[in-house]
């Protein structure tokens, strides 16, 4: 059985470096990887060689990088967090490369990752969209949920309830921008196999936008289940978006997704991320892997020892 020929580009992000192990240590053995980063000499760039990609240099500003990263490959993969999402004009330009770079080297399928809900488009989502229909490109705008690993970042959002004073036993406050609305999310650890699945398939079998799920939980489930795998109470508290800060990013982002989700196609379906990867993990499977890991886990700082007071004695 021949092997498909994948770029990843920008392997070395969180989203990369999913999606490159996934693919590499799939039981079928069915994707030959190339791994294109800006920091080729990094240790990221070192740990997916050793795994059997094929680290090459990207620059998302040189059409000419990335065509070199494209060639001979026969699908390709482009995360949300490998380009440059807070400057409008270089993403369109990166997104103007890459569309060109695809249809040069006869790129057979990609599969762009964003993390915008339907209904709305980035500079780059909304060019990469318009090549796909005008130049038939094989582009498909994969819109990602919540990825629950957001949460093991530091942040105001799981905090020790009405002010009290930090244990590892006191009562929290899950805060987060959702009202009563319910949240689609899933593990970035399932990101890898859902795109295997998906080149696999072939862009035939699938639309031009896609927005998949694990799962659906409003506030008070998601403090249920942080009660049950931290053994303390976790109470969920509605942040007003009036509230939110702009270095809040995770916070800023459940905020965004929220109202796409009444777009229409915004289903972000469980079942259809099933059927591509039927062992998706579930929030309560996510929590019980990576609960020691939340800040609000993690051991509370302990004061540094005090100096010694100086022997009188010594010189």
């Amino acid at each position: 059985m021949s092997c498909l020929r994948v770029t990843v580009l920008g392997a070395t992000t969180a989203q990369g470096v999913a999606v490159v192990r996934a693919l590499l240590r799939g039981p079928a053995r069915r994707f030959v990887v190339r791994a294109a980063t800006p920091r080729p000499d990094s240790r990221g760039a070192e740990l997916l060689q050793a795994l059997g990609a094929e680290i090459v240099e990207l620059d998302l500003d040189d059409e000419a990088s990335v065509r070199a990263a494209l060639q001979d490959a026969q699908g390709a993969f482009c995360g949300s967090d490998a380009r440059a999402r807070h400057d409008g004009e270089r993403a369109r330009r990166q997104a103007l490369n890459l569309a060109s770079a695809a249809r040069r080297e006869g790129l057979r399928q990609l599969l762009w990752a964003t993390g915008l809900p339907a209904g709305t488009f980035a500079p780059d989502d909304a060019l990469l969209r318009a090549a796909a229909q005008t130049q038939r490109l094989p582009v498909t705008l994969l819109r990602l949920p919540f990825l629950w690993d957001g949460l093991l970042e530091p942040g105001c959002w799981l905090a020790p309830a009405g002010g009290s004073s930090p244990s590892p036993t006191s009562p929290l406050t899950l805060a987060l921008p959702l009202g009563a609305d319910r949240l689609p999310g899933m593990a970035r650890s399932d990101l890898g196999p859902l795109v295997a699945a998906l080149l696999l398939q072939g862009p035939a079998q699938r639309p031009a936008e896609l927005a998949l799920a694990a799962e659906h939980l409003d506030g008070a489930q998601m403090a249920a289940s942080l009660s049950l795998a931290l053994g303390r109470a976790t109470h969920y508290l509605p942040l007003p978006p009036g509230a939110l800060q702009a270095h809040d990013e995770l916070l800023l982002g459940i905020a965004r997704l929220r109202l796409g989700l009444a777009q229409p196609g915004a289903a972000y379906a469980p079942q259809h991320l099933r059927t591509l990867h039927p062992a998706a993990l579930r929030f309560d499977d996510w929590l019980r892997r990576h609960a020691q890991q939340l800040p609000a886990a993690r051991p509370l700082p302990t004061a540094p020892p005090a100096p010694s007071a100086p022997n009188p004695e010594m010189p």
